[in-house]
């Protein structure tokens, strides 16, 4: 009776988080099927043009949000008209990486250049959308589209 329960407990859909105690005060995160481990973040700069591009792949939390913020911020500093930030290998971004992206935006704009995230996923761009986010972050369909639209 309870196996087919246990089956549908034990898979969670992309991008879903769940924690679980292992111990005495511990918690493990659970995302995507995986139990006890996050997924690291990779991260690679390169100039494309006139803008600099940011290319990410992993997952974005609470635990690499520092990461991201420092590429982000050397990716500002090496000039160009723009960061474009590459999300086409992200499947996970959560409050504390939308925060970072936030934070990015206003500093880039504060310096007349602009931020524009490309490649997110169907489910990345539902979640952003639900935030509202759309309405303050640029985006666009991939980093080659972005950097024409912004003519470099």
């Amino acid at each position: 009776m309870f196996g087919p329960l246990l089956v549908l407990i034990g898979r969670l859909p992309l991008g879903v988080e769940e924690a679980r105690p292992t111990g005495f005060g511990a918690a493990t995160k659970r995302r995507s099927g995986y139990l006890g481990c996050v997924a690291a973040l990779t991260v690679r700069t390169e100039m494309l043009r006139a803008s600099v591009v940011v290319r990410l792949a992993g997952e974005i939390d609470a635990q690499n949000a520092h990461e991201l913020e420092k590429a982000l911020a050397a990716a500002r500093g090496k000039g160009g008209r723009a960061v474009l930030v590459d999300m086409t290998g992200v499947t996970f971004v959560g409050s504390a990486g939308w925060g970072v992206f936030l934070g990015c935006a206003r500093g880039v704009e504060s310096e007349g250049k602009q931020l524009v995230l490309a490649g997110l996923s169907a489910e990345l761009r539902k979640v952003l959308e639900m935030l509202y986010l759309h309405t303050v972050l640029a985006l666009a369909h991939d980093v080659e589209t972005a950097a024409h639209l912004i003519g470099g």
